[in-house]
């Protein structure tokens, strides 16, 4: 691909992530046109190295699994936003009203890509963690931090554990947030995550 067709791809991505936008690479596909002479895989390489150089800043990115496309997507998006959101506005294509009802949104916290500290100095955790834990929004969750590690639990398990814990609230959107006073030593670091019942844990990643 040439110089100035890869500043193509670069211009729409940049518009998608100031817009605040979700998208997945086939999105930038369609937004460059018919006009653009290039195959999607070498669109989406270059969407995918954007991402892997840190060029989208804080966005994240999930596989997703979209009613009627053939297999997974990756779908960036701001932390805050949820996947679920995205496939919704797709809507049901016509003819895949029944494969449509068994497909779910795919985000796994065990699969999911690193979370990083947003701009405004917060973890999100995935609307996916408050539903299974029962939270809706307005109720709140609890954090610790343990070492290096930030442990995110649905309720205490004894009072010195309350002491030491801070509110971690579920936002409008269903996002458990982990607020600026917990993240405040990380701000440099992504963290990996992994789910047991009623707690997730956050390590920072190497």
């Amino acid at each position: 691909m040439r110089q100035d067709e890869i500043d193509q791809v670069r211009d729409r991505v940049f518009e998608m992530v100031n817009s605040e936008k979700s998208f997945t690479a086939f999105d930038v596909t369609k937004a460059l046109g018919k006009s653009f002479q290039r195959p999607h895989w070498m669109i989406k390489q270059v969407v995918h190295e954007m991402f892997a150089n840190g060029e989208m800043l804080e966005y994240v990115r999930n596989q997703v699994l979209i009613p009627g496309a053939p297999r997974p997507a990756l779908l960036y998006h701001l932390p805050e936003n949820d996947p679920q959101d995205y496939i919704s506005k797709i809507g049901k294509p016509s003819g895949t009203t029944k494969q449509a009802k068994s497909i779910s949104v795919g985000l796994s916290i065990a699969s999911s890509d690193p979370l990083r500290v947003s701009c405004d100095n917060r973890i999100y955790i995935p609307r996916n963690v408050a539903t299974q834990w029962g939270l809706a929004p307005g109720q709140t969750a609890f954090c610790l931090k343990e070492g290096d590690k930030i442990i995110l639990k649905k309720k205490f398990h004894n009072a010195a554990e309350a002491i030491r814990a801070t509110n971690a609230p579920v936002d409008a959107k269903g996002n458990i947030r982990i607020n600026p006073e917990v993240t405040t030593q990380f701000q440099e670091k992504s963290f990996k995550l992994s789910q047991t019942g009623n707690e997730v844990v956050l390590e920072p990643e190497a």
